[in-house]
C-alpha cells in the first residue's frame, strides 16, 4: 500500500471525510485535520474534493522538527509515522514479524 498524508485545508473535516469514503477512498487514519489515506485508491476523486486538500511534504520532517512539544502539529507526526512505515528496517521487521500470518480476531479475542 502507498500512502498519502493530506491537510483538509477547506470545509468540515467530517465531511471531507466522508467524501473521500464515498468516492472509494480508504482513510487509513485521520488525526484533526489531518488524514493519511492509501494512494492507490484515489483514482477518480472530483474537483471538490481535491480543492480541499493539500498534500503533507512528508520528507521535510525529521523527528529534530517536532522536538519542541508544543509546536508539533498533526501533519507532521502523520508524516514521521509515514517515513517509518517506509523504511526499509520496518518494511523486513513486517515480513518477517511472529503473528504474520495469524488472525488478527482470533488474536484479541485471546484477551
Amino acid at each position: 500500500m502507498t500512502e498519502r498524508v493530506l491537510k483538509i485545508a477547506a470545509g468540515s473535516s467530517n465531511e471531507v471525510v466522508r467524501k473521500l469514503r464515498e468516492s472509494g477512498v480508504r482513510v487509513v487514519h485521520r488525526t484533526g485535520d489531518t488524514v493519511v489515506i492509501d494512494a492507490t485508491s484515489t483514482t477518480d476523486l472530483s474537483n471538490e474534493i481535491t480543492h480541499q486538500l493539500e498534500e503533507v511534504d512528508t520528507q521535510s520532517i525529521t523527528p529534530e522538527h517536532v522536538a519542541d512539544l508544543a509546536t508539533v502539529e498533526d501533519q507532521d507526526i502523520a508524516s514521521l509515522a509515514l517515513q517509518l512505515r517506509q523504511s526499509a528496517e520496518f518494511q523486513h521487521l513486517l515480513m518477517h514479524r511472529e503473528n504474520k500470518d495469524e488472525d488478527w480476531g482470533a488474536i484479541f479475542n485471546q484477551y
